[in-house]
């Protein structure tokens, strides 16, 4: 479903320069669909988010006095009297467009363009300069008010560390060339338009079994007017959400890209994160792959996936990729603790397991084995104690408690192993 989302672009100048960089249709064509099939704003939210985001509705207002000289504002930094920092000049700005008859409660979002070099940010209104009347910097800011946050590596906290995604613009990203506009791209990986509800999830592959292993072929993820599938979904890893798998070819947004790829990434906490390969990078060339879990079926308490590329066909714009996955094996009978999985316990009656070498042994309900693991647990546990008087204490009772239970074991065995004494028939009465 499209989603309107006209915003309001106001030119504004400060009180003590009142230069125009460019003219007015110059920023018509930037954000407007006057400007479309130029890579300009409306065509990147229209690739990016698989025609879901509609900005037909963008109009440009101004140029617009702020009322203040240049010298009074000072970006993140606390204004003194008569200063402006970024909140109070988005409200300015707001202010003197609307003294100016602009009805800006029509609109979903507001740009400041700013005649001279100011400032370059998004998230509370999106700001921007001559240096930065660019495709490749605007996506970013305007993807923080749809509510995008920075991309990520995984392994890492710091932003900006995705070079194939428009929400990386700021670290050494892949980014165009242009002869309109100085700069475009990259595109937006796929997690961050799921994240937004912009992915076309009706295009994405997901399997309907448990455990499978499937060959796909993928076409470019910003492609849509190509057939087939544009990612693909590998569910239940260790992480909170499943990886997604996207194919971006070297064109348009991706022109800066070194080669055609296949892309991993997980989301978490409003962040993508791209995954690297088995061969430490990123960017996923044959035979790569990005894996979580073992294969080896001993590790049956943990998932598995991978995602491996079989090749890339530049030709036929496809990517073919092998995606495996076996979920983990809930223990049989067996709950959870308050800290976790009971491991090696039975609860509630259930059978519960313990792995030994990578050998799992089924543990009867309420067996006394269950005590003696506590015991030598507790045995071990205590050698960071300092104290020897403690430690031997500590130490004692937990042998002997577990001394205790082998001699009950042993005297059943014993008693087992000897037969029962005969019974004397009583002598007849009769």
């Amino acid at each position: 479903m499209r989603q309107p989302t006209p915003w309001a672009v106001l030119l504004c100048h400060w009180s003590d320069d009142s230069s125009k960089p460019n003219d007015r249709q110059f920023f018509t064509d930037l954000f407007t669909s006057s400007g479309a099939g130029s890579l300009n704003m409306t065509d990147y939210f229209e690739d990016c988010t698989h025609g879901t985001v509609d900005m037909s509705g963008s109009q440009v207002f101004g140029w617009l006095d702020m009322g203040f000289d240049r010298a009074a504002y000072v970006g993140n930094a606390v204004p003194g009297p008569g200063q402006l920092d970024r909140g109070s000049m988005m409200a300015q700005a707001k202010a003197v467009a609307s003294a100016a008859g602009v009805d800006l409660s029509q609109f979903f979002g507001v740009v400041v363009c700013f005649n001279v070099l100011t400032d370059l940010f998004g998230g509370i209104g999106t700001c921007c300069d001559p240096g930065s009347f660019r495709p490749a910097l605007l996506g970013q800011e305007m993807g923080h008010d749809y509510g995008l946050g920075h991309s990520r590596r995984e392994g890492s906290t710091a932003d900006y560390e995705d070079r194939w995604d428009t929400m990386s613009t700021w670290n050494s990203c892949f980014i165009a060339g242009n002869a309109r506009w100085t700069e475009v791209g990259p595109g937006l990986n796929a997690w961050n338009m799921r994240s937004r509800g912009w992915l076309d999830e009706s295009r994405v592959w997901r399997s309907s079994y448990s455990s499978f292993e499937e060959v796909v072929e993928l076409r470019p993820l910003h492609h849509r007017e190509l057939p087939g599938l544009l990612a693909a979904e590998l569910p239940g890893s260790r992480y909170d959400q499943p990886l997604l798998v996207e194919f971006r070819d070297v064109d348009r947004w991706d022109a800066a890209i070194p080669e055609p790829t296949v892309l991993v990434h997980r989301f978490a906490d409003n962040h993508s994160y791209v995954m690297p390969g088995t061969s430490g990078s990123e960017s996923l060339r044959e035979g790569d792959a990005v894996q979580y879990g073992s294969a080896n079926s001993n590790y049956w308490w943990e998932p598995y996936g991978r995602v491996e590329l079989l090749g890339i066909d530049a030709r036929s714009r496809t990517a073919r990729i092998r995606l495996s996955h076996r979920p983990a094996v809930e223990d049989p009978g067996i709950g959870k603790a308050p800290g976790g999985r009971v491991f090696g316990a039975a609860t509630v009656g259930g059978w519960g397991w313990i792995s030994v070498n990578g050998h799992v042994h089924p543990v009867p309900p309420h067996s006394p084995l269950v005590g003696v693991l506590a015991q030598l647990a507790i045995y071990h546990a205590v050698e960071p104690v300092r104290n020897t008087i403690a430690r031997n204490a500590a130490r004692r009772s937990a042998l002997e408690q577990v001394l205790e239970w082998s001699q009950g074991e042993l005297a059943e065995i014993d008693e087992l192993a000897s037969p029962p004494p005969a019974v004397k028939e009583p002598e007849s009465g009769y």
